[in-house]
């Protein structure tokens, strides 16, 4: 789980200093061309590289349209940024280590 959100980190940021030195070409509102920069080159990245967050997690989305949709869903993750992933990470490390918790206790019970 390391290792993807490491990955995860990496891209977003890489992503984010690409479309931040593309906005200096572009004209007028930049709020909404940082959106599409960032998720054109997010989309680009997952389907090239095939990079799934599902699929890296364990769930079976490797293939047709479920594959596709794990594209897309890490795409938009990239693309919003490098601070919601680390807000996603630490909401599933919170609820593995209160899983870990209830499963001790029902053991020493």
């Amino acid at each position: 789980m390391a290792d993807t959100f490491f990955l995860l980190v990496f891209l977003s940021v890489l992503v984010e200093r690409v479309s931040g030195k593309l906005l200096y070409l572009l004209p007028g509102r930049k709020r909404v061309w940082a959106w599409v920069v960032s998720t054109i080159l997010a989309l680009l990245i997952t389907f090239f590289f095939r990079i799934g967050l599902l699929g890296m997690m364990g769930f079976a989305a490797s293939s047709g349209t479920a594959g596709k949709l794990d594209y897309i869903i890490t795409a938009l993750l990239i693309a919003s940024g490098s601070e919601p992933i680390h807000v996603l990470f630490r909401t599933l490390e919170y609820k593995k280590e209160e899983i870990r918790g209830k499963a001790k206790a029902a053991k020493d019970a």
